[in-house]
């Protein structure tokens, strides 16, 4: 039983750690002026994303920021919303856009705390994608390299990978 508790808690440790963002990616300078929804072009391409990546229902409407986030809110929440300088709790599951291949999920297990969101220790795209979304929500977000880990890569991630994140926010405050 040890075993599984040492297992869990490197586990946790090399989720948190895939999920900071290195240095060498420019985070905001101002992280209240993160692009929101309300900021977005509507109508956004999204059929560039591996088709092994799990469908998403019809009828959602992708939407893309002026840095390059693309997203689609698959459910609006209608709890407190994420805000910058905020705390989110999600549930995730990370994908490669190129072939679908799924590198990171914490879904059935504990809830992954993102604080201050807009500049929290998260790659750009989580900082960005998050703001916006609402406690219930659900949202795919499809983040270009700039905003993940760039041309350097990180572990299972090569280097210049586009990334799918469907996230939950499952607590928001």
């Amino acid at each position: 039983m040890k075993g599984f508790y040492v297992k869990r808690i490197l586990l946790s440790t090399l989720v948190a750690v895939s999920l900071v963002g290195c240095g060498a990616i420019e985070r905001p300078e101002n992280p209240t002026a993160v692009p929101t929804s309300a900021s977005a072009t509507t109508g956004v391409d999204i059929s560039d994303v591996s088709p092994v990546i799990p469908a998403l229902p019809a009828g959602l409407e992708a939407k893309q920021t002026t840095s390059g986030l693309r997203y689609v809110d698959i459910v609006v929440g209608t709890g407190p919303e994420v805000i910058a300088g905020s705390t989110a709790e999600v549930y995730y599951t990370g994908y490669l856009k190129s072939d679908g291949s799924q590198f990171d999920s914490n879904v059935g297990e504990q809830l992954f705390p993102v604080q201050n969101v807009g500049s929290a220790m998260v790659i750009d795209g989580w900082n960005e994608g998050l703001v916006g979304m609402k406690q219930g929500g659900k949202r795919r977000l499809i983040i270009p390299s700039a905003l993940g880990y760039g041309a350097q890569g990180q572990g299972a991630i090569p280097g210049n990978a586009d990334l799918v994140f469907d996230v939950e926010v499952v607590v928001a405050r």
